[in-house]
């Protein structure tokens, strides 16, 4: 099975600093609670990746499932990959204008860039 790289992906460490932020933590206290430096808290608010131990203690102390939001966003980039390819079963099973053929090759495009 080969994978594919997406450009579209959840940048985490702005997520988790918008829920501290709804919750009134703030970089010290999210820093004194996980016993790391403040400038970790502020390396990891500009990262689009972290360690998935790390992770699970932020949700708690956050008292949010981040792993639900990654669950709800990979649902949805394999729901416009299917769709993406019942637009090409239906495409090639059906006469279709020059016009609709660009429209399904940008359509194409826009996906193979996620």
């Amino acid at each position: 099975m080969q994978h594919e790289k997406t450009n579209s992906t959840i940048s985490i460490g702005e997520y988790i600093k918008a829920v501290a932020a709804q919750r009134d933590i703030t970089i010290v206290q999210l820093a004194k609670e996980l016993s790391r430096d403040p400038s970790s808290i502020s390396h990891l608010y500009n990262n689009k990746e972290i360690n998935t131990e790390l992770l699970w203690k932020i949700s708690i102390i956050l008292e949010y499932n981040f792993f639900k939001t990654y669950a709800k966003f990979m649902e949805s980039v394999l729901q416009k990959k299917s769709d993406l390819e019942t637009i090409f079963i239906t495409v090639s099973n059906e006469k279709i204008t020059i016009e609709e053929k660009s429209e399904a090759v940008k359509i194409s495009e826009y996906y193979k860039k996620m």
